[in-house]
């Protein structure tokens, strides 16, 4: 397994997510999805970005 996973969870690590109504949110802001996937294909500025990996809790 590469080092860009860890082994606690197959998620990608270093990955800061603060959207807590996410499926993937973990402790301490971090993304426990295994793969992440941002979109917009004109996107100019971060803030024109998209994650597409978003998964609502509920």
């Amino acid at each position: 397994m590469s080092s860009e996973y860890t082994k606690d969870c197959g998620c990608i690590s270093n990955i800061k997510c603060e959207v807590e109504n996410c499926i993937y949110h973990g402790q301490n802001n971090t993304c426990h999805a295994g793969h992440i996937e941002v979109k917009s294909s004109d996107a100019v500025s971060k803030d024109e970005t998209l994650c597409s990996t978003f998964r609502l809790q509920g």
